[in-house]
């Protein structure tokens, strides 16, 4: 009789220390659950704001350069030029007015929509005293250089898609008469201007909507019967859309 209650006292024991073992497992594992979930929360809301941060720098920054500087550099021979030299200092304003911005640089889009062309960064008029560590003539590719994150702002299907709706390129239009150019944009996010070039030329810019643009064709010295138009939409992160459409004229 004695043993019987003896084994039932030691059942019950195993019994609450089984519910205490399940009770403290339970609790664990709620425990690390929340602290992933405050912590992919709080990851996700730091990365949030770093790229609101870097959008509103960008946006800021791209109305300092202009195009006509910009399309100057096309390759190593430019380096020289005046243009270059004025791109690399405002670059350097720009590092240097906002804080914890380690590079600032320039790239634009090429034919290929997963490649940028490099234009120039901050330390581009030292190049080799800063970057050459071991002075072989290769830039190191430290931890410092290359890029730790994924780039989730600038990407193909995020570029603005533009559509010339003026002038329409079936009809011939007066030399004499203000042509007016129209487009329809979409975009991710803010337009911020559009580019417009004739015949390879820049013509120029607009900042605000609706975007549209007129110049007198007579005017302009390489105009034909048949003329190129190409409207580059830049929005506020600085992915880039274009179009490129004819126009007739009438002499």
């Amino acid at each position: 009789m004695l043993e019987n209650k003896k084994n039932k006292r030691a059942y019950k024991k195993i019994q609450i220390d089984f519910k205490s073992i399940a009770i403290l497992t339970f609790f664990s594992i709620l425990a690390v659950f929340i602290t992933y979930v405050l912590y992919s929360y709080t990851s996700n809301l730091l990365k949030e704001r770093l790229q609101d941060r870097l959008i509103a720098i960008s946006s800021t920054a791209a109305t300092q350069f202009s195009v006509n500087e910009i399309d100057q550099i096309k390759d190593i021979n430019d380096m020289k030029k005046p243009a270059f030299a004025s791109i690399i200092n405002k670059l350097q304003k720009i590092r240097a007015a906002n804080e914890n911005i380690r590079f600032a640089y320039l790239m634009r889009k090429t034919n290929d929509a997963s490649t940028l062309e490099f234009i120039a960064d901050a330390d581009s008029l030292t190049p080799q005293d800063e970057l050459d560590v071991n002075e072989n003539g290769i830039i190191e590719e430290t931890a410092a250089v290359i890029p730790a994150t994924e780039d989730s702002i600038h990407r193909p299907e995020f570029a603005p898609k533009i559509t010339v709706t003026n002038p329409v390129p079936d009809l011939p239009y007066g030399k004499s008469g203000q042509m007016v150019v129209a487009v329809e944009i979409s975009s991710r996010y803010p337009v911020s201007k559009v580019d417009y070039f004739i015949n390879g030329n820049f013509a120029g810019s607009v900042n605000k909507y609706p975007w549209s643009f007129s110049f007198l064709p007579s005017s302009l010295e390489d105009i034909a019967a048949t003329n190129e138009l190409r409207a580059v939409a830049y929005d506020n992160v600085l992915n880039r859309g274009e179009v490129r459409s004819n126009f007739n004229i009438n002499f």
